[in-house]
């Protein structure tokens, strides 16, 4: 199983974003960063893989970006989380 994570450098941008997304419909938790995206303030916005096109959408939408650093994909393998960066802003 995989999800995705917003990962901000601010602890009230990624609160904000989570109640946005929240706003929109969209379902979506505060977790602690994992230790492997290296990045971030502590907490990033996790989405379930279904939410992941609705999510992008909402993030083009949301006034408080200035910190974003990325959205990783995370899977969890046994004990070992593999992550990869996703490049949303491809054309």
């Amino acid at each position: 199983m995989f999800y995705y994570i917003y990962v901000f450098a601010s602890r009230n941008e990624s609160t904000a974003f989570c109640d946005y997304l929240k706003s929109k419909g969209i379902m979506s938790t505060l977790i602690s960063t994992p230790r492997e995206c290296m990045k971030g303030c502590g907490l990033s916005v996790r989405i379930n893989f279904g939410m992941y096109n609705n999510a992008n959408k909402a993030l083009m939408t949301f006034p408080y970006k200035s910190t974003f650093k990325g959205v990783f994909r995370l899977e969890k393998i046994g004990i070992k989380n593999v992550v990869s960066r996703m490049n949303i802003f491809r054309n």
